[in-house]
């Protein structure tokens, strides 16, 4: 799993190592090294011990919400192909008591509401749990100059004007993407990239003034109380 982080990490930083796949490659070596150089560490493409604190000062993933780190502990969670199911994603619709088919439905926002409800506990979740568009109605709205990690953004997909999105927790950028944690990126759950252009809306979980986690739906089209304080850290990196 450290493999994968620092290869989100290297990206977010403008270094290419290869696809986000955990795996210590020559595209990764190449970026590690890259990085070691810009850095003063020793030039080996090696995960020194030394690159691995650099890494954890920089990036303090023991800042990053628990939903972002529930999720993270399903990367690689693949649909099965043909007509069976992966009974792990069948197991959060039934949690959930949402309707679900199976695989071949996109399940994005049931990996987010999963995520949520598990991370989260007392999280109001939109009615229509399995829309990702239905995330624009979820906590407060965050400014892209403001968002941090964990945040919800939802995408459109097709066309702006229609029904279909995409939503995921946010992990970083790359040139023009935004780098997501979600379900059913490539039939798994996975750090994939999303066109900035087609970002609907940046979502975020508010504490009310008693300092309590309110996750829930906004009460009116506006957002939630000017007053409300973040539910957790700044944006790292």
């Amino acid at each position: 799993m450290l493999v994968y982080h620092l290869q989100i990490f290297l990206r977010r930083l403008g270094f290419n190592p290869g696809p986000l796949d955990g795996l210590l490659g020559p595209k990764t070596r190449a970026a590690i090294r890259a990085f070691q150089k810009r850095n003063g560490l020793v030039v080996d493409g090696q995960i020194s011990t030394a690159l691995v604190d650099l890494y954890t000062k920089m990036v303090k993933p023991e800042t990053w919400p628990a939903h972002v780190h529930l999720g993270l502990s399903f990367v690689a969670l693949e649909e099965i192909p043909g007509t069976a199911n992966n009974p792990t994603i069948m197991e959060w619709a039934e949690e959930l008591g949402t309707d679900y088919d199976g695989d071949p439905v996109a399940w994005s926002s049931l990996f987010v509401a999963h995520c949520i409800h598990r991370a989260i506990p007392g999280a109001e979740l939109p009615v229509k749990l399995m829309s990702p568009r239905a995330y624009l109605g979820f906590g407060q709205s965050v400014d892209m100059a403001e968002i941090r990690v964990g945040d919800l953004v939802i995408f459109w997909r097709e066309d702006p004007s229609s029904w279909k999105g995409h939503v995921g927790f946010y992990m970083g950028d790359h040139d023009e993407d935004i780098l997501v944690l979600g379900g059913n990126q490539f039939q798994s759950v996975s750090v994939a990239g999303h066109p900035a252009s087609q970002v609907l809306g940046v979502r975020r979980a508010r504490r009310g003034q008693n300092g309590k986690l309110l996750a829930g739906m906004s009460s009116n089209k506006g957002g939630v109380d000017s007053d409300a304080k973040p539910a957790w850290p700044d944006r790292v990196i």
